[in-house]
């Protein structure tokens, strides 16, 4: 999993993360540490494969910023070895989209069979406001 990889690549410096991110809300350094953390996202999808360029570019890109965020603020607080807690956080995270996923796929569908049960409702009320006429 990238997230996780790139996670790691925070371990050494592990100590002073929290000195980090406090400096990120500094509105001298602000700016640029979003610009650099939307890059940072935006490479994550690149190097996962993602070539979506609608709607799903955008989403995508801000879920896993969200994911990411609240994992590396969770990592800050995680004393288990080896951040096994926190691994085992950035796990749900990722099983509650792919759940998200799945369940706007259904409610896609049920839209569907709603708009074909519309349009025949529609015809049929059609229907009757035409013999109403007669």
């Amino acid at each position: 999993m990238l997230s996780k990889h790139v996670l790691e690549l925070q371990l050494p410096y592990y100590s002073r993360w929290a000195e980090a991110l406090a400096l990120c809300i500094n509105p001298d350094v602000g700016p640029k540490a979003t610009k650099q953390f939307l890059e940072l996202i935006d490479d994550i999808w690149f190097y996962a494969g993602d070539k979506s360029t609608d709607i799903n570019w955008y989403t995508r890109r801000a879920t896993i910023a969200a994911v990411y965020g609240m994992t590396e603020l969770f990592m800050l607080q995680d004393n288990s070895p080896d951040f096994t807690d926190t691994w085992a956080f950035l796990d749900r995270r990722i099983s509650d989209l792919e759940k998200m996923g799945e369940s706007r796929l259904e409610l896609e569908k049920e839209i569907e069979k709603c708009r074909g049960h519309n349009k025949k409702l529609h015809l049929l009320l059609q229907g009757t406001c035409l013999v109403g006429k007669d």
